[in-house]
């Protein structure tokens, strides 16, 4: 699983929740980015966490059938279960870096898949532990100044978001090919028009 990228619930939720604004183009692209790739990953905790958050804490909550079609979907993708060693390992992390658990068991399952990077909106970007680094996804706040900023526009081109990566030094490789998208895709062009995700 190596150079893959862990998402976090809340990225994940955005990019299903219409209502969240520019969040959700935001998270909608990192989510189309990594279906084209192949490199998404994320954990059964979080899976979990967005199948309650998506049909109980959302704006407009999706009915069960469609959160759960979707779950279907990202178990596609690399899927952590958190055993007693990443259980215990959590409470490590905690205790060092004084997280809250459930974001340490995000953070050692996002280790244990062989991350290298973890997108969340929860922790503070830039922090490096072991060889996972941390990515807040935040579109309202600059990462450096704090400031509010605003999404001018969006760079869909796949060929230039890979230069981009290289420009930064953070080397991908798709390990396998992506798995099949249309159905997804759907699930997520329908989130942008507003149509219901299944009839």
């Amino acid at each position: 699983m190596k150079d893959k990228v862990f998402l976090d619930t809340n990225v994940i939720v955005y990019a299903h929740d219409r209502s969240s604004g520019e969040k959700h183009a935001v998270a909608k692209a990192i989510m189309e980015y990594l279906w084209e790739t192949s490199k998404g990953v994320t954990s059964v905790q979080v899976l979990q966490e967005f199948f309650v958050c998506v049909t109980q804490k959302i704006k407009k909550p999706l009915v069960l059938k469609n959160a759960r079609a979707i779950l279907e979907y990202l178990s596609s993708w690399d899927v952590v279960v958190n055993d007693k060693y990443i259980t215990l390992k959590a409470i490590d992390l905690q205790e060092r870096y004084r997280f809250s658990f459930w974001d340490s068991l995000v953070i050692q399952a996002a280790i244990q898949s062989q991350s290298r990077l973890l997108f969340s909106e929860d922790l503070r970007s830039g922090q490096v532990i072991k060889s996972l680094k941390i990515i807040e996804v935040n579109p309202m706040c600059c990462p450096k100044c704090q400031a509010e900023m605003r999404i001018i526009a969006f760079i869909t081109d796949y060929a230039v978001v890979d230069r981009i990566i290289r420009h930064l030094k953070l080397t991908f490789m798709a390990e396998r090919p992506p798995p099949p998208r249309m159905a997804y895709q759907e699930f997520l062009m329908d989130s942008e028009t507003g149509a219901d995700y299944l009839s």
